[in-house]
């Protein structure tokens, strides 16, 4: 069931792709870098909603990471994005590393000069591989469906802000889905 209706969602998503494709509001970056492409340096924290699924991994888990965000892109009021995230954590011997992958649906809300919100949401395909000795899960590669609900803040040209709330279908009884909190800052 949850399969039939994140392959509609992905649907809706590309023709509500192709209706905006061609957005009159679309302005250029007002300070484009040059690049390509830009580096982003990040800062995480992960808070899962199961107790089962903190109470063996944490009750939080941080992360560092780097981003890689586009140099030179069209600033649009409404967009529709692919959309790539990692949620991982490790307890001992035990682990679990998830991959959300899909397409997501973004609008704008400008704030200001400096200051600009962005509202979103997705449907995503998940690859796992959980290892969790004491449930007998061993470790193996799984596919499963999610979705997402997103907000960026970007602040300036070079500092984001993101929380996202990951909604994952349960692995074998552990629920991974959680909030995510994020601060980037571009290169």
């Amino acid at each position: 069931m949850l399969r039939t209706l994140l392959t509609c969602a992905v649907l809706c998503l590309i023709l509500v792709a192709r209706t905006w494709a061609d957005d009159p509001s679309a302005e250029p970056d007002p300070k484009p870098s040059g690049r390509n492409w830009v580096l982003a340096p990040s800062v995480s924290v992960y808070l899962p909603d199961d107790r089962q699924t903190r109470d063996l991994f944490g009750d939080q888990w941080a992360g560092i990471g780097i981003a890689v965000l586009p140099g030179k892109e069209k600033i649009r009021r409404n967009a529709v994005k692919f959309d790539l995230a990692l949620v991982s954590a490790k307890a001992g011997e035990n682990y679990a590393y998830l991959l959300p992958l899909g397409v997501s649906y973004e609008h704008r809300i400008p704030m200001g000069d400096a200051v600009a919100t962005t509202l979103g949401a997705g449907a995503d395909f998940v690859v796992s591989d959980v290892r969790i000795d004491q449930a007998n899960i061993p470790a193996k590669l799984r596919t499963s469906g999610g979705w997402c609900l997103y907000s960026r803040t970007q602040l300036g040209n070079r500092v984001e802000l993101r929380v996202r709330y990951n909604g994952l279908e349960p692995v074998r009884g552990y629920d991974f889905s959680g909030t995510a909190v994020s601060l980037l800052v571009r290169l």
